[in-house]
């Protein structure tokens, strides 16, 4: 039996999508991203600092703080792994790690996006979206427990992040 040929889609949307990250869930809004930059959209994300991280605040703080602390083994120079301080960064590092970084359409992929610390002047008379599957529902869960969260901005903070 002979194989057919992969035929992909060449429909690319020309037009920018602006998205608003304000109370929705980085690894949710980050997944649904990564899809549509594969699929050829491009993709603006505005107030990367609002996004939300679900969880303890300590441990988060306390696993992206040892991210950020790594050291490379194999010098006898102090030499430490680069890792995002900053919202936007953080957001961005985190959609372009579910991309196929190795191949060239993630690599085209990962071009196709902005992410921005607050609301840029060319972006506030545009219409924002919001991904509904990626929103925050709620302070509290279905079976009543009080949810706790973190945003990107705090996180950042944290990490040594000043605004400018």
């Amino acid at each position: 039996m002979a194989s057919r040929p992969i035929v992909r889609s060449s429909r690319t949307e020309t037009h920018e999508v602006v998205i608003d990250a304000s109370d929705h869930v980085v690894g949710r809004l980050a997944s649904i991203v990564a899809k549509r930059l594969l699929q050829g959209q491009r993709i603006t994300i505005v107030n990367a600092e609002k996004a939300i991280f679900k969880g303890n605040e300590r441990s988060i703080k306390e696993h992206y703080l040892m991210l950020a602390r790594r050291k490379q083994r194999t010098s006898h120079k102090k030499i430490t792994v680069w890792y995002p301080r900053r919202p936007d960064t953080l957001l961005k590092s985190s959609i372009t790690r579910m991309l196929p970084k190795k191949k060239p359409r993630g690599r085209n992929a990962a071009k196709r996006l902005r992410v921005y610390v607050g609301v840029p002047n060319q972006y506030t008379s545009r219409e924002l979206q919001t991904i509904e599957k990626a929103e925050f529902r709620g302070a509290t869960s279905s079976s009543g427990k009080i949810l706790k969260r973190m945003t990107l901005g705090d996180l950042a903070r944290d990490m040594g992040w000043t605004k400018r």
